[in-house]
């Protein structure tokens, strides 16, 4: 091979004396003793190992061989005339197949969109293939590219189909003409009264329709969800004929706990009086009038009364009951329902629900107790004075009197499960008390001698009872803390409760949440108050903002 300075046409062989420098400088680097044999066996020798080469490896040995072939010196060996080559893969939600080409290497040949194609069809797969996005890949990498990751066959979610479901109809009134009407409204127990014939259609069953299956990018077909047909349960006066729920005698349309029902209603239009005698009653009643003093309703079913209720007693052992007007129970009238109750108010009443109690207005100088909420979020909703008692929450726009009556609101637990969890917690704070102080004597004895070894014989056996009286007190504690969680567990309830103050807090109210209290004596803002599970004391967020004038400067 010639140095770099020898030409034999003497022409220049460099087009700048700065690529003669770097020409001498890299041939100086390589062998430049090396001829175009020897470079074309180095070439065979890589031509062994082309298998190992990576994707960047293998386009700068097609580079290569370009530049030596437009060099014109050197034989390129034939080993090296590497066809291109293609590959899939599926991801790992077999959802999208992707497609891998590596270009030719010399004068190998490239990968054509037909044997890619050809190979997809040998696998069964025809839907879903990108046919345009494969001729574009192995167009690329016939120029040389090497392409990774196009996607080529993209699978198909399954359609999911519609469960079957049922259509409720029903009368607002006996003389008006059935409508359609929402099973949650027919659930909600509102105030509308929805009514039906006997032979009334109050039900249309709709039967499922099934979803559309898919499949994934390897082919495999995807079973689209199951559907359910409806979910249909009649109770009373409800007959089932073909894909119709038809009513069997006059009443009240209702669904009570997933079960479609008639109720054949007690309607009393005039006012519930003590001459009338104890109303009793197997289903639901509706009075027109008023309940007055000394009368006594007790019914299995839904109670609704239009008018005021007075010292009477109404009871329900298994609906919900619904005093429009309110009661004024003169200390002497009690409403027992097994569900919810709701009143537009209560004054000087005692009201149990199994349910949740809604007012309208509010309350004053009652007893009110509930197992699930009580709430006073519309009107003036006040509760004032007198006792709440509510399993999960007191929600309320005004708690309390500006008077400072006194109110108390229990949240949380029942009251035999509060008085069993007070005692408790004395006995826990007992010990506690007694190990950090035992705790805080042995520290100190450890820090007067800083080697508790230094100590006599007499003084390390009261070190060694100190800890001993630590680690049982701790122990102590710790097991009445279980003795409470099993009591809390036994209610139903962890320390869950809440009371909410969308307006007023007021002072004088008495809170206790579980076993923690909050004795109000000042004026708030709109707040919550709930128990921190941390530290177990009450927690209250909010409770800001002006006090009305009355309350300034108290």
């Amino acid at each position: 091979m010639n140095s770099p300075g020898d030409r034999t046409d003497g022409a220049s062989e460099f087009s700048s004396h700065l690529t003669k420098r770097l020409c001498i400088d890299a041939e100086a680097l390589i062998d430049a003793g090396a001829s175009g044999a020897d470079i074309s066996a180095a070439l065979g020798a890589l031509a062994d190992d082309v298998d190992t080469l990576t994707d960047e490896e293998r386009e700068q040995l097609q580079e290569v061989l370009a530049l030596l072939s437009s060099a014109g010196n050197v034989d390129i060996p034939t080993d090296l005339n590497i066809d291109g080559e293609f590959a899939t893969s599926l991801s790992d939600d077999r959802m999208f197949l992707t497609l891998a080409v590596r270009p030719p290497i010399a004068n190998g040949k490239a990968v054509e969109a037909s044997e890619v194609i050809n190979q997809l069809r040998e696998t069964g797969l025809q839907a879903g293939v990108d046919v345009a996005a494969i001729r574009d890949a192995v167009k690329r990498a016939a120029a040389g590219e090497a392409v990774a990751d196009v996607v080529i066959v993209r699978g198909a979610v399954p359609k999911p189909g519609r469960d079957g479901s049922v259509r409720f109809f029903a009368r607002r009134g006996m003389g008006e003409a059935l409508s359609a009407v929402s099973a949650a409204t027919l659930e909600s127990g509102d105030q509308t009264i929805w009514m039906c014939r006997e032979g009334d259609r109050i039900g249309k069953i709709i039967a499922p329709e099934p979803g559309q299956p898919g499949y994934d990018a390897a082919g495999q077909v995807l079973s689209s969800p199951s559907v359910k047909p409806a979910d249909v349960s009649i109770g009373q006066n409800v007959a089932h004929d073909g894909d119709e729920l038809l009513a069997k005698a006059n009443g009240v349309v209702r669904i009570v706990r997933g079960v479609l029902t008639v109720a054949k209603t007690l309607i009393l239009r005039a006012d519930v009086t003590a001459s009338d005698g104890e109303v009793v009653f197997d289903g639901d009643v509706h009075v027109h009038g008023a309940v007055r003093s000394g009368a006594t309703i007790r019914t299995t079913g839904e109670v609704i009364v239009h008018g005021v209720v007075e010292a009477a007693t109404i009871e329900s052992t298994g609906g919900d009951i619904h005093l429009q007007r309110g009661i004024s129970g003169q200390q002497r009238g009690v409403v027992r329902a097994a569900g919810d109750i709701r009143a537009r108010f209560a004054e000087q009443a005692s009201l149990h629900a199994g349910g949740d109690v809604q007012f309208q207005v509010g309350t004053m100088y009652s007893r009110v107790q509930a197992s699930g909420t009580i709430s006073a979020v519309q009107g003036k909703g006040q509760l004032i004075g007198g006792l709440l008692i509510a399993g999960h929450a007191v929600t309320v726009k005004e708690l309390g009197a500006p008077g400072g009556a006194r109110t108390q609101v229990i949240v949380g637990l029942s009251t035999e499960g509060l008085r069993q969890i007070d005692a408790l917690a004395c006995q826990r704070a007992a010990h506690l008390v007694k190990h950090d102080a035992a705790q805080a004597l042995a520290e100190q004895m450890h820090r007067a001698v800083g080697d508790i070894q230094k100590l006599t014989r007499a003084e390390i056996a009261v070190y060694a009872r100190l800890r001993q009286t630590e680690l049982l007190s701790r122990h102590a504690a710790s097991r009445i803390e279980a003795e409470i969680e099993v009591v809390t567990e036994a209610e139903g309830l962890r320390h869950g409760g809440l009371v909410e103050v969308f307006g007023e807090l007021q002072p004088g109210v008495d809170i206790r949440i579980g076993p923690a209290r909050l004795a109000n004596n000042q004026w708030r803002g709109p707040c919550t108050i709930t128990v921190d599970k941390t530290t177990g004391r009450i927690k209250i967020d909010g409770g800001g903002g002006r006090a009305p004038a009355k309350h300034r400067g108290r």
